[in-house]
């Protein structure tokens, strides 16, 4: 393969056909993938055979313009369909030799994570953390209940030995009062009777008096009263007998009976108007 010369490939050609143009060279093409030496042949065949049609009818006018089959004026066009007929050759053998598919396969794409994948590795991910959670909570439980079970286990024993303590120390507390209360009334009894048998029978009538005198009685409220006035009992009488009358009556004030005398009195004006 002839060196293609970027210098004349710049004066010749666009930017984008000397994008082609840089694409063939050898640093250039060494990157190239399969795909993008598939995309450089054809478009290095197309611009060759526009430039080689575009020649060929230039050199046709100048020959039908001149008489003549020997021409010059085409020689650029012409440059530029060789120019591009290198390159061509040049992606075409590359694409041969398979470079372009090592390379692809040197450096794989990437697959695009699609929804169904995200969602299974989610799901993933969630049930290993239930698991975790569910074997924690189960290790608390466990331990939770030994822990109860110890409690009670300890429970029953201190009321067991309550049990049977307890009646043990009830029988000696039933001795111990019952001992102290005879105790108490055979020192009373004692003590009574050393004394009424040396007191004499008027201190024993003097104290009898003084007891009934400190003893206190209800005073009653008399019947009557004293100097011919109503005493508490007659009030008493005369007023429930007073709202047991305004009880039957059905009236609770004496609103009813000024609203009648009002009504009369007036009346008794307009009679006295005539």
């Amino acid at each position: 393969m002839a060196e293609i010369d970027l210098a004349q490939a710049r004066e010749l050609t666009t930017a984008s056909e000397l994008r082609v143009i840089e694409a063939a060279t050898e640093p250039s093409l060494a990157k190239l993938s399969e795909s993008e030496l598939k995309k450089h042949v054809a478009q290095a065949r197309k611009l060759r055979d526009k430039w080689n049609d575009q020649a060929t009818r230039q050199r046709r006018e100048t020959q039908q313009l001149q008489g003549s089959r020997v021409t010059d004026d085409a020689g650029r066009s012409r440059a530029k369909a060789d120019l591009f007929g290198e390159a061509l050759t040049r992606f075409e053998t590359r694409l041969e030799q398979g470079a372009g598919s090592e390379a692809a396969s040197a450096a794989p794409k990437k697959k695009p994570i699609t929804k169904k994948r995200r969602v299974a590795a989610h799901q993933e991910e969630r049930a290993v953390v239930r698991k975790s959670l569910t074997q924690a909570t189960e290790d608390r439980n466990r331990a939770s209940a030994a822990g109860s079970t110890k409690k009670s286990a300890k429970k029953k024993s201190a009321k067991t030995t309550a049990k049977k303590t307890a009646p043990v120390k009830k029988v000696a507390a039933d001795k111990a009062k019952k001992t102290a209360t005879k105790k108490t009334a055979k020192k009373s009894a004692k003590k009574s009777a050393k004394k009424s048998a040396g007191a004499p029978a008027s201190a024993l009538e003097s104290t009898a008096e003084a007891v009934s005198k400190k003893a206190p009685t209800k005073k009653r409220p008399p019947k009557f009263a004293p100097s011919g006035g109503i005493s508490g009992r007659q009030k008493g009488a005369k007023a429930s007998a007073k709202q047991t009358r305004i009880d039957v009556s059905g009236l609770t004030n004496r609103t009813r009976g000024h609203v009648s005398a009002r009504t009369k009195r007036d009346q008794g004006r307009r009679d006295a108007k005539g």
